[in-house]
């Protein structure tokens, strides 16, 4: 699940993602980071964002901007009349109601509303974060302007509905600042003494202030105020005394230099502005000062302290108890602004430790993280405000006082819920309206909504009734009438049973709630307009990916034009015979002509790749056979040395091969051998043969030949030495090491003969002996891993339950240990230091075997390529030398590699000697280039901490080598912090390439481990399902998440609601009664009925006498059989659906548990440990609606049978016993009852997990007993 905040700017918004470490600001595929606000039409597709930049001059009249400042408005509203027009070069038009662009798109005149247009650039933004995480995007946070009213937020929810976004929170961009500001301090105040920062938002178009208190794990907005209309974009014209604004191709030349001024002048006293033929024949140049800057944006400047003033007033703070001002927004870069805002808060320093540009995307990545279930957020509250005042108004009755009141006051805390009383005797209405329309943007709306309540009447007395009405402004900062209901109170007897007999009984009041049918609406759009506008984007996003798809293969087939021609007269030319050039070319030549007509302009995309496929028939051949001469040497010259390295080690004396029996020996050098005739043989006769025919020896196949002597004589030259035999030792006589020791006990005499139970043989096979006499002497291993081949293996040791899976929870010390393990085994091999062969395993991945190989095949390749030795250039010494390593400076300590007197690889190489007998060490060159202490301190302190680089290079330009860990070390010394950081990067680069190891996914978990982890965060160790989907296999749960995903249901639905005809197999959906039916494609006349022809039916068409001919009868059966298809799987999606949206529900649930056991705690004698019996119940309840979910999955797949029978009652029973718990959990409180009611709750959780248990461990036995069949092919089971 992605997490993704953006900010939504008025030039150009800014995507943020949350990852593991922090928050990223992503780029957009021109790799900038804030992608403009445009969207543009043009004849054949659309142009979002960075396309829509480059178009904006050219085709301005169909360019659309400043959607931020458009979207909600009127065409009818003063500020869309007297300034966004001035900016906006479209026509705006009205649009039912609401304000729309008319551009010509697709060669057609098209008006779309601004929501549309708003919909248009969140799916841009949508592409541009999915590109990036690589992953679907649905849940988003969106930063908007705190000045946006009612209908601007719902036009911004709609929007991204269209997008197909869930919008998780509109927060304020002021408030997401604060948030980013606030949530990564750890020395904030307690709340007594609060920490009060101002933050001054100077943007491209409006000026944001806002008051906020911080304290620990919270944030409070105090007080807001906006300047609307305090941009700097309006200013320029006078300087020149022309009227730019009415030549749109003015402004854009102007405003590319006008932006270049403003930022030259924000830190230099005077700029060059030169424009040339602005408009009418009017070049501007010259030079501005900063002061003649200043005075033509002076009234601008003048109205950004009523704002401040304002904030600080209203926030109730005097200067002194500010403690910072923040200032954000690319225009607070300006001299002049700074000064003005230093001028409100003198005496205060302005701080600039936010990034000025991106803290509001960052904020609203914060809040998207904390909203989300995949990350785990520092506990931080925040407390918004609402910056208008509303009102519910209504028509007086008889009895009113009052016709209307502010129910949300200007400060009132975001979300808040309100209850209205209302008494009246009939059906009402009311009115929700903003209270002071003044403080709106100019001429916006002020409606909000209108409630209409029905089924109102007298009471039981004719009296009035007392109707309440919920009212909610939402943490989108939009209003809702939530509920609408009456009160009754009733006495009731209640019986007690320390009553006193003849004593009369107690009474009690009781009030019941019943719900007044309602109905209410919003500026937000029908669902019918949304769905219709969520169609036209889709199909709009299709045809746009389609004309980008037929650019690229167009340009590719231009390409392969270009390039083929111009290469067969050059490195082609002795590989191609002359029919085939002369061919070649001509194709070529038709293609290149095609190109260039009024065809291949707008041709298909089909067309283009059907082009292209026919020239690579033709020029395949030749590229295959250049490809080949140029690769073919090399992979001669690489089997060559292979085979003599192999030849070398087999026919050696040395003492480390000793042990290897001379058969096996022998063996390998006939292989070689073989493998030598077959490589001559060949060499022969492709020297024989032109080079513009087929090779007979090909890459491929000695790459083949090579990798068959490397397997055939690896496992024989690297066969370990046998241990030495060690004498058994009599049970119970070793002397303990300490007073406080026992004898060993004695190890089992047998071991298992069908191998290890728990340890994956191919999985540190290297350390199996050393594991098993660990085992046989009675001591244990100091750390266990056991790898799992599928989701249900047990162990006979464990005594868990069948479907419980074993696993271990390491820490980054234990995985270090892992990590020296393999060290220490390589080094031994290879004799090399370990710190170099540490070097080896990461260039390998960590893959031993692999790194075996290669290294016994080249070692001086592989030592290179891992920055263990330099590369060898040539035969003199190269500067290029792990001297460089060393640190020295003027009086100076040196931190380097240790000096040696070994030879190098390539020394070793150059000797004709065992390359893998020698140490490996850096070589022994005197330095060339040294670099000091403190240099080598601060670059190894940025790799790590900045690039978060474990692979450490050398300094120098022309090195290649990499710095062992004990160089590393010694340079951080003095710092612990980042050499422990150090350390984490590469445990985790260890992790990532061991199959068995896996990350928790749940963020701030730092250990490696399965399945559980020491946090209790339960996951998939198979899948990356970041959830336990028991009782379903791995297998089982991605078949059905994929069948939810895709659109087969839509298919099915197609196929049971319409019909094919006969005979063009056209789709058909009746529409009317009549059953004579005639297609409209071919006029095919037939029955709806029996699909017979209607020929055939005479005049008694209702009796289909045709009804049980085979056709017919195939035709109804397919689409009952679809039809029921659609039905089976409707039952149990939304059965698991349903649970699912109540296991999202658990943080609610909790939050009203927690309340509850408050409650019970101060109405009665429990304490707090007492009460926790609510919370337990609320725990299995969630447990088990997880496992439930994930049953309906599996049923659904399930053959029918017995064993599906069996399987669903244990459903039933489990899902009856969780309802019942979670209706006793969500009861409510009485005094008298509680105690019954812990007792019931206790009861029926042990129950609940008792059930639960059952059908895990029922299901789990079915899996080890192959009692689960099902309707289709599930991989690892077996299809009969």
């Amino acid at each position: 699940m992605a997490v993704v905040g953006v900010d939504f700017g008025a030039l150009h918004s800014k995507i943020g993602v949350a990852r593991h470490r922090g928050i990223d600001i992503i780029v957009n595929e021109v790799s900038n980071r804030a992608t403009p606000s445009l969207v543009s039409f043009g004849p054949k597709a659309r142009a979002i964002g960075e396309p829509a930049k480059t178009l904006e001059t050219s085709n301005f009249r169909n360019t659309v901007g400043s959607l931020k400042r458009l979207v909600g408005r009127t065409l009818q509203d003063p500020e869309i009349q007297q300034v966004e027009k001035k900016f906006t070069h479209v026509t705006l038009v009205d649009v039912g109601g609401t304000l729309g662009a008319q551009v010509n798109y697709l060669g057609e005149q098209r008006t779309f509303t601004v929501t549309q247009l708003v919909a248009m650039y969140f799916g841009k933004l949508r592409d541009i974060a999915a590109n990036e995480l690589k992953a679907g995007v649905t849940d988003i946070v969106i930063a908007v302007p705190g000045w946006y009213t009612d209908i601007q937020r719902r036009a911004v929810l709609d929007a991204a509905q269209i997008a197909g976004l869930n919008v998780l929170r509109l927060i304020n961009d002021t408030t997401a600042v604060a948030l980013g500001y606030g949530i990564t301090k750890s020395d904030l105040p307690e709340a007594e003494n609060p920490r009060h920062v101002v933050f001054v938002d100077v943007g491209h178009s409006s000026m944001s202030v806002s008051v906020v208190a911080f304290s620990k794990g919270q944030l409070a907005v105090k007080s807001t105020a906006y300047e609307r209309h305090v941009a700097l974009r309006d200013r320029i014209r006078r300087k020149y005394k022309i009227d730019v604004l009415s030549s749109p191709k003015a402004m854009f030349r102007l405003a590319a230099g006008c932006d270049k001024v403003k930022k030259v002048l924000s830190a230099n006293a005077e700029s060059p502005l030169n424009v040339e033929s602005i408009m009418n024949d009017v070049d501007a140049s010259g030079r501005l000062t900063r002061e003649e800057y200043e005075k033509l944006i002076a009234p601008v400047l003048d109205r950004m302290t009523a704002p401040l003033e304002q904030a600080l007033a209203e926030s109730g703070l005097t200067l002194e108890q500010v403690d910072a001002v923040e200032l954000i927004g690319g225009c607070t870069r300006i001299p002049a602004v700074r000064a003005k805002i230093q001028a409100v808060f003198a005496g205060k320093t302005l701080s600039t430790t936010l990034n000025q540009d991106e803290a509001a995307a960052r904020g609203a990545t914060f809040a998207c993280a904390m909203l989300s279930p995949v990350f785990r957020v520092r506990d931080f509250s925040i407390h918004d405000i609402t910056p208008y005042s509303i009102k519910v108004q209504w028509a007086r009755q008889p009895d009113d006082e009052d016709t209307e009141l502010v129910v949300f006051p200007h400060g009132n805390l975001i979300p808040s819920t309100k209850v209205l009383t209302f008494y009246r005797k009939e059906a009402f209405e009311i009115e929700a309206v903003y209270a002071e329309p003044e403080t709106l943007p100019g001429g916006i709306n002020p409606w909000v909504a209108k409630f209409t309540a029905k089924s109102v009447g007298p009471d039981e007395n004719g009296d009035v009734s007392i109707v309440k009405v919920k009212t909610r402004l939402n943490a989108h900062g939009v209003m809702s009438f939530e509920a609408a209901y009456t009160e009754h109170v009733e006495e009731k007897e209640v019986e007690d049973s320390m009553q006193v007999d003849g004593e009369a009984p107690k009474k009690k009041r009781v009030v019941k709630k019943v719900d007044v049918p309602f109905v209410w609406g919003s500026t937000s759009l029908d669902t019918s307009i949304v769905e219709k506008y969520k169609e036209q984007e889709a199909q709009m996003h299709a045809a746009d990916k389609l004309v980008m798809d037929t650019e690229e293969r167009k340009n590719a087939l231009e390409e392969y034009v270009y390039d083929t021609r111009g290469r067969l007269d050059e490195r082609y030319a002795p590989y191609v015979q002359p029919q085939e050039k002369e061919k070649l070319l001509v194709a070529l030549q038709e293609a290149e002509d095609w190109l260039y007509t009024e065809e291949g302009e707008d041709a298909t995309k089909s067309a283009y790749v059907a082009r292209l496929d026919a020239l690579k028939v033709l020029g395949d051949p030749i590229t295959f056979r250049y490809r080949e001469a140029e690769e073919r040497t090399k992979v001669v010259s690489q089997l060559r040395e292979t085979l003599n390295n192999y030849m070398n080690q087999a026919t050696s004396n040395d003492e480390r091969f000793s042990h290897i029996d001379e058969k096996d020996k022998q063996t390998i050098v006939e292989k070689c051998a073989t493998i030598q005739k077959w490589l001559e043989d060949q060499t022969v006769r492709q020297l024989e043969r032109p080079k513009n025919v087929d090779p007979v020896l090909t890459s491929a196949e000695v790459l083949k030949k090579k990798d068959e002597i490397i397997y055939f004589a690896t496992p024989i030259l690297t066969k370990p030495k046998p241990k030495p035999k060690v004498e058994p030792t009599t049970p119970g006589t070793e002397t303990p090491k300490s007073g406080t020791e026992t004898p060993k006990k004695e190890a089992p005499a047998q071991e298992n003969k069908d191998g290890p139970s728990e340890m994956d043989e191919n999985d540190y096979d290297d350390e199996d002996e050393e594991m098993l006499e660990a085992e046989e002497d009675g001591s244990a291993s100091e750390i266990e891993i056991d790898i799992l081949n599928d989701d249900f293996k047990t162990s006979g040791k464990s005594l868990r339950k069948v479907y419980e899976v074993e696993h271990s929870s390491l820490s980054q010390s234990a995985v270090e240990e892992l990590m020296k393990r393999d060290v220490d085994y390589i080094s031994s091999v290879f004799g090399v230091d370990c710190p170099f062969a540490a070097l080896l395993l990461r260039y390998m991945d960590w893959n031993k075997e692999k790194l075996i190989e290669k290294y016994m095949d080249n070692p001086v390749a592989v030592s290179a390529a891992a920055g263990v030795s330099p590369a060898e250039k040539s035969p003199e010494p190269s500067q290029s030398s792990s001297a460089r390593l060393a640190l020295s400076a003027a009086r100076q300590p040196l931190i380097g590699p240790r000096r040696s007197t070994r030879r190098t690889p390539t020394e070793q190489a150059k000797s004709g000697k065992n390359k893998i007998l020698e140490r490996i060490t850096p070589p022994v060159e005197e330095p060339q280039v040294f670099f000091c202490t403190s240099c080598w301190t601060t670059y190894i302190t940025s790799k790590v901490r900045t690039e978060a680089e474990s692979r450490i290079s050398c300094m120098a330009e022309d090195c290649s080598l990499v710095a062992p860990d004990p160089f590393i070390r010694d340079a951080l010394k003095d710092d612990a912090e980042t050499w422990e950081r150090f350390q984490e990067l590469l445990v985790r680069q260890f992790v990532s390439c061991i199959p068995h190891l896996k990350f928790c996914p749940y963020p701030s978990c730092t250990p490696d481990c399965y399945m559980r982890c020491s946090s209790t965060h339960t996951f998939c160790f198979g899948c990356h399902i970041d959830s336990d989907h028991r009782p379903v296999v791995c297998g089982v749960a991605k078949m059905w998440l994929q069948k939810c995903r895709d659109d087969s249901e839509t298919a099915n639905w197609i196929k049971s609601n319409t019909k094919e005809c006969s005979k063009c197999q056209s789709t058909i959906e009746k529409n009317g009664g009549c059953n004579h039916m005639t297609c409209k494609k071919c006029k095919y006349e037939f029955c709806w009925v029996c699909m017979g022809p209607w020929s055939e039916h005479g005049t008694a068409w209702y009796s289909c006498n045709r009804f049980d001919e085979k056709a017919s009868v195939e035709a109804r059966d397919m689409q009952s059989k679809s039809r029921a298809s659609l039905e089976r799987y409707l039952h149990y999606y939304n059965r698991w659906a349903n649970h699912e949206q109540s296991a999202k529900l658990a943080v609610e649930l909790y939050t009203k548990t927690e309340k509850k056991m408050e409650e019970m705690q101060m109405t009665s004698e429990l304490t707090w440990i007492e009460v926790q019996f609510m919370k337990k119940g609320v725990d299995i309840v969630n447990k088990c609606r997880m496992t439930l979910k994930w049953t309906y999955a599996m049923a659904y797949f399930l053959e029918k049978g017995n064993e599906k029978e069996l399987f669903e009652d244990n459903q039933r029973d489990l899902e009856r016993a969780v309802e019942e718990l979670s209706e006793l959990i969500e009861s409510p409180i009485e005094p008298e009852t509680i105690p019954s009611l812990r007792q019931k709750v206790t009861d029926k959780t042990v129950y609940v997990q008792k059930r639960n248990e059952i059908m895990l461990e029922d299901t789990a036995k079915g899996y080890l007993e192959g009692r689960w069949k099902w309707n289709v092919a599930v991989e690892g089971f077996d299809s009969d």
